[in-house]
């Protein structure tokens, strides 16, 4: 099987009559190739906290795992998405603050 197949498991069950068979994906993978969220935790990490360019980050990734530039995208997007709330939240509580007495 191609590497992609190998990722969701699929398998020959005989050399015989060469029947193919798959597995079930594991948690949180939905594509035969994916990356996996430790991946996208350095990709996001490296652009967006330690400020390494993008075109810089996306010579690198390519290079070290084969990850294209709307891969590394999509990982910024998704991890801005799931920070949206905490962001919003975090912009309310600021803006109360500075009505809020102080206690000194």
């Amino acid at each position: 099987p191609a590497g992609g197949d190998r990722a969701s498991g699929a398998r020959e069950c005989c050399g015989h009559c060469a029947t193919v068979s798959r597995a079930a994906f594991p948690e949180g993978v939905s594509a035969p190739v994916q990356s996996g969220p430790r991946l996208a935790e350095v990709a996001v990490s490296l652009q967006h906290a330690h400020f390494l360019p993008e075109e810089r980050l996306s010579q690198v990734m390519a290079a070290l795992f084969g990850v294209s530039a709307a891969t590394l995208a999509a990982m910024s997007a998704r991890a801005a998405e799931r920070l949206r709330d905490a962001a919003s939240h975090i912009q309310d509580l600021a803006a109360g603050a500075s009505e809020a007495p102080r206690r000194w």
